[in-house]
């Protein structure tokens, strides 16, 4: 799936990821890194496209996920700070947000 992505086929690497997300979703639950992953690589596209609002709202849903999954000290939650990183240094007038984060 990854390979997709570093080709560049965008259309093909998101329709996989979407279906990876879906059937962990389907066969283990919200709470599976899998599922929070997606949803952290939808904030990093969100990120990307400069859509803060949409990166914000998914940061914050994947934030309660880590949290509630237990996996608050793991590769995802290291994942995730890199992302929230992105959106509050791309996002203008974030300087007292990077500090408190």
């Amino acid at each position: 799936m990854e390979i997709y992505g570093y080709l560049g086929d965008d259309e093909r690497y998101e329709a996989l990821m979407k279906r990876r997300v879906s059937i962990a979703r389907d066969l283990y639950g919200e709470h599976h890194p899998i599922v929070i992953e997606g949803v952290i690589t939808d904030a990093w596209a969100s990120i990307y496209t400069q859509n803060f609002a949409e990166a914000k709202r998914q940061l914050e849903r994947s934030d309660a996920l880590l949290h509630e999954a237990g996996l608050d000290e793991s590769k995802l939650r290291a994942e995730w700070w890199l992302a929230k990183e992105r959106a509050l240094h791309a996002t203008p007038g974030s300087a007292a947000g990077r500090r408190d984060a």
